[in-house]
């Protein structure tokens, strides 16, 4: 008799009730210390029965509830939660699982504007940006990765507002907020929004139907059931989203806007009279086609046809690799990109840098990609993806500086990049085309623009919809306990 499938409740309880992990061989007898420090017998059972075994449910659930709520009157949870409710200064309480750049950028501008923020995160930040982090919260704390902790913690904040970084395939941590928080309001902030990138057949390419189920669900109870969602697609995108899940709660599109923080401009900047075109992509370069994972997947997988085209009409390209993942051109999602190093010279992969040092290795280039090659049978993602989806990526590029080369197809972005003369629009069919199109006369131009835009829609400006989002929130106050999932 096959297993039965389990429910969506059973599916969230799982991943938090999932044992803390550690990084560091230092990091195991802290958070051992932790957790377990001062645990009677009786609890240690219901603890064990409840969490390793998976099951949340009645007595099991209610001691695994005491003991947790236990370890944040003790150091060194006490002492953080003192520090988190303290003040009368508007403060913002980020939640992440891994703190992503975004919030730099939004937690530098806020405080700018008289507010408090804080950061608590469950694995460790990215290596090299202990400076960029210091500078952007009044504090910051790493906690042990569990959920359980987590909400035990949320349990006890009181007052501002709580920010949680909202991933695909992690849309759990951002329920877990909104579950345990019932007095302070909480925004979800998602980075990407999975049923935007494909049916639930596509997405469980990409992972287990039980997860993509998982996260569908997730996904359902955050558009409904947060006080406010903050997203980069444009509210003509919004009503997939409400067929698809009834009725939304408050959204508003908030983009990483360029930031004087992160800004760094080419200064004398001299246009390619008479050298090639130097042209640049900064992103992860690991989604390629694999077995049981097709070309049509992702736009992202259609790069290497696109740099093809450019690379053949001599404008130089180097991809500025994520930091934080290994190049392997021998790997099979990379080896598009071997292919096209033996053959075109001018092309490179180079490992890229932190956030707060890209714009300063980016300004060296005349040109950032965005640019996709549209297969004759199109993409398997849904076409609200390309279409209505910005993503981060221009937005180094123009903290750079530097012009954008973009694929029509993209049509939000490809009219926000029309609208502002902030670099070429072209189909991805006429990409063999571009270099005519790439005069220095027209760089120098859309550099002029790129100044210009980065100035009236610049972090420091569009931080203030933000700010009246959250005054909004407090105002009203949290809206309820969030429903649980069927």
């Amino acid at each position: 008799m096959p297993a039965e499938t389990p429910g969506i409740e059973q599916l969230f309880d799982i991943e938090r009730s999932k044992k803390p992990t550690v990084f560091a061989p230092e990091d195991v007898r802290k958070t051992l210390q932790t957790l377990i420090e001062g645990l009677d017998l009786q609890s240690l059972w219901s603890v064990a029965a409840s969490v390793f075994g998976q099951s949340l449910g009645g007595a099991g659930a209610a001691a695994v509830e005491r003991y947790f709520d236990g370890l944040t009157t003790r150091s060194p949870f006490a002492a953080i939660l003192e520090q988190i409710n303290a003040g009368d200064a508007p403060r913002v309480l980020f939640i992440a699982r891994r703190p992503y750049f975004s919030i730099l950028r939004e937690a530098t501008h806020l405080a700018e504007r008289g507010w408090r923020c804080q950061l608590l995160h469950l694995e460790p930040h990215a290596p090299g940006l202990e400076s960029a982090v210091e500078r952007a919260f009044a504090a910051a704390w790493r906690i042990p990765n569990s959920l359980l902790l987590l909400e035990a913690l949320v349990r006890k904040v009181r007052g501002g507002v709580i920010h949680v970084q909202t991933w695909q395939f992690d849309y759990h941590l951002t329920v877990a907020v909104q579950r345990a928080s019932t007095q302070v309001p909480v925004a979800a902030a998602f980075n990407d929004i999975s049923s935007m990138i494909g049916t639930p057949e596509v997405l469980s390419l990409l992972s287990s139907p039980d997860r993509v189920a998982l996260d569908l669900a997730m996904e359902a109870e955050i558009c409904r059931g947060a006080d406010a969602v903050l997203t980069r697609f444009p509210p003509a995108a919004w009503p997939g989203l409400a067929a698809r899940h009834g009725t939304l709660t408050r959204f508003m599109e908030f983009l990483p806007y360029p930031s004087p923080a992160f800004s760094c401009v080419a200064s004398p900047y001299s246009p390619p009279t008479a050298r090639p075109i130097r042209a640049v992509y900064a992103g992860g370069i690991g989604c390629g086609p694999t077995p049981g994972y097709p070309s049509e997947v992702f736009p992202a997988q259609s790069m290497p046809a696109a740099f093809r085209d450019l690379l053949e009409q001599g404008i130089e390209i180097d991809v500025l690799h994520d930091p934080y993942r290994p190049i392997d051109l021998n790997a099979a999602p990379q080896r598009p990109y071997k292919r096209l190093a033996e053959q075109f010279p001018h092309f490179r992969v180079r490992n890229g840098v932190t956030p707060d040092k890209l714009a300063a290795l980016l300004a060296e280039y005349d040109l950032g990609l965005v640019t996709f090659k549209v297969p004759p049978r199109g993409f398997y993602t849904r076409p609200e993806l390309i279409k209505y989806g910005i993503g981060t990526k221009p937005f180094p590029h123009l903290e750079a500086g530097i012009p954008l080369l973009v694929t029509e197809e993209c049509e939000h972005l490809a009219a926000t990049v029309s609208e502002h003369g902030l670099g070429l629009v072209i189909r991805s069919a006429d990409l063999r085309e571009a270099a005519k199109h790439l005069t220095p006369a027209a760089i120098l131009r859309w550099r002029q623009n790129v100044a210009q835009y980065c100035e009236e829609h610049s972090m420091p400006r569009e931080i203030r919809r933000l700010e009246q989002l959250y005054r909004d929130l407090i105002a009203a106050g949290r809206r309820g306990a969030t429903t649980r999932s069927g």
